[in-house]
């Protein structure tokens, strides 16, 4: 996922602060960490690690979090340029227009019949809702998500966007997909959660599609203890992509904690690289 400017800069930084920060990390990880978080497995790999290119990954990961005091200026967004090394997407839609009325979602996509969009379903992930349902930031949309026998609820949904009591503003969709979150993160089941907080946030603008406006806005969510899970922290990424002035689309990935690691990169690839029938 890492840019090849932060893949840079993150070897640079290893290079100065190895011996300390294994130092200072072998250390913390032999008194214990907690092994739900990904930076925390990171403290361990940091010890384990023989091969001096996971070393220098791992340590550079680290030192972006600990030094730069959190992904805030970042978080796990995936763009669409950090998607093209995974090889290209089929696009059914391509050289079709798009005719709602006669719009057909094949086996393996999540699709929304009234924008003639498609996404291709991540293997990790089945349908549990329906095309042309309607959830808290979207109708017409469809579901799909995977439940583990641990009670870990990871999905990615997409559809038209309509968040009640937000106004989809064209010229600031950086404040739409911000207040889009925040949506969300009101309507969401975190009655199960103690000293829920947000750990950090991230928005960016970013080409989407040939022609088309798309922005991003994640937000880490964790908690002290929960009387249904394991877990302690979630990742939630909204995509808008503005259509016309007044119709987007929406896709929202939401990531369980169990789920991250594995998840990231196949659900998040499969968001930005849906595609639109003109």
């Amino acid at each position: 996922m890492l840019s090849a400017l932060v893949q840079t800069a993150g070897t640079v930084i290893a290079a100065f602060i190895t011996p300390l920060l294994t130092v200072w990390l072998s250390r913390k990880a032999l008194r214990g960490g907690d092994s739900s978080r990904p930076w925390s497995r990171g403290k361990v790999a940091l010890v384990l690690a023989a091969p001096a290119t996971a070393v220098t990954v791992t340590i550079a990961l680290a030192a972006g979090y600990f030094i730069g005091g959190g992904f805030d200026d970042r978080g796990p967004l995936i763009t669409p340029s950090e998607t093209e090394a995974r090889g290209p997407t089929a696009d059914p839609t391509s050289n079709s227009e798009c005719d709602p009325d006669r719009f057909e979602i094949p086996a393996g996509y999540l699709g929304v019949a009234s924008l003639c969009a498609l996404t291709r379903a991540p293997e990790q992930l089945a349908e549990c809702a329906p095309p042309g349902g309607a959830t808290a930031l979207a109708v017409d949309a469809h579901t799909f998500c995977y439940e583990d026998e641990e009670g870990h609820y990871s999905e990615l949904t997409v559809g038209v966007w309509d968040v009640s009591g937000v106004v989809l503003d064209p010229d600031d969709l950086e404040g739409t997909a911000e207040a889009t979150v925040a949506a969300w993160a009101d309507t969401a089941d975190f009655e199960h959660a103690s000293g829920l907080e947000i750990d950090w946030t991230s928005t960016r603008a970013t080409p989407f599609d040939v022609d088309k406006t798309g922005v991003m806005s994640a937000a880490g969510f964790e908690w002290d203890g929960s009387t249904r899970t394991d877990d302690t922290f979630a990742v939630v990424q909204v995509v808008i992509v503005e259509l016309d002035r007044s119709t987007a689309w929406i896709g929202l990935m939401n990531l369980a904690g169990s789920h991250f690691d594995e998840f990231l990169d196949p659900v998040g690839a499969a968001m930005v690289n849906t595609t639109f029938a003109e």
